[in-house]
């Protein structure tokens, strides 16, 4: 039975209230993601104070950068923010 190209059919008699269908984000969504917000925060705590940017927040940055545009094929978990 072809459903027309629009991905797996659900068979309804598995659904309960508690099914989740929604596919979970890519490595590279999520770094998305988490990159503009570590922009926000490395902007608002350096850059808007017009202080050099800690290294350990530059290589984060580069870090996720690299997952998000794809360069970083290697990585399966998003790198921990700097703790300052």
């Amino acid at each position: 039975m072809s459903n027309g190209g629009y991905g797996s059919l659900i068979d309804l008699s598995t659904v309960t209230e508690d099914s989740n269908y929604i596919p979970a984000p890519t490595l590279a969504k999520q770094a998305s993601d988490e990159l503009s917000s570590a922009r926000g925060y490395v902007y608002n705590n350096y850059g808007i104070l017009n202080e050099a940017t800690p290294d350990a927040w530059v290589s984060y940055l580069k870090s996720l950068m690299a997952i998000a545009n794809g360069s970083d094929t290697t990585s399966t978990a998003l790198p921990k923010a700097p703790t300052a």
